[in-house]
């Protein structure tokens, strides 16, 4: 399955440093995992932005998932599509990590039914101008408190925990 085009991110993160070029120095994306499809893109991009960080192919699971809990904000990015039925295998990660997730993905995604209809960092992954202001908003958030940026979502930890789980599979009898 080819990978999924970071272009609207990267464009958002770039918008966005181009309106706050005082974040510059707070302010970083982190690509981590192969991209081999999109090595060009990235190769320019990565020359354009400083603040761009482009892993070179896949980092082991235990480093992925401690940077996932010290970041400031996850980003789970799906395909451009109009419906997409499957739940990432990062997202009960990003949740436990406990930080807002930056959604891009369609307005018809499980990830999205789970984090709710009025969850307010989602956007389609090719909206440039909205991840821009999503990423503003998160920034300003930041700079009020660092501490504060939490996805607080003690129903979504559930449901990823072995308990859920295990609910699910009791109920089945």
């Amino acid at each position: 399955m080819k990978q999924r085009s970071p272009k609207g991110l990267i464009e958002g993160f770039q918008l966005f440093l181009k309106n706050n070029p005082e974040a510059k120095k707070d302010a970083k994306l982190i690509l981590l995992g192969n991209a081999n499809y999109h090595k060009e893109m990235l190769f320019y991009y990565n020359n354009q932005i400083p603040e761009l960080y482009i892993s070179n192919g896949n980092i082991p699971f235990n480093e992925v998932y401690c940077m996932q809990k010290f970041t400031s904000v996850n980003v789970i990015l799906e395909s451009k599509a109009e419906i997409s039925p499957f739940l990432p295998g990062k997202f009960p990660h990003c949740v436990m990590a406990n930080k807002p997730i930056l959604l891009l993905a369609p307005n018809k995604s499980e990830t999205k039914r789970l984090l709710g209809s009025d969850y307010q960092y989602h956007a389609e992954v090719d909206n440039v101008a909205d991840i821009a202001k999503m990423i503003q908003h998160l920034y300003e958030l930041w700079l009020k408190n660092p501490n504060d940026l939490e996805l607080d979502r003690k129903d979504l930890e559930h449901y990823v925990s072995h308990y859920h789980l295990e609910e699910v599979i009791n109920s089945l009898n």
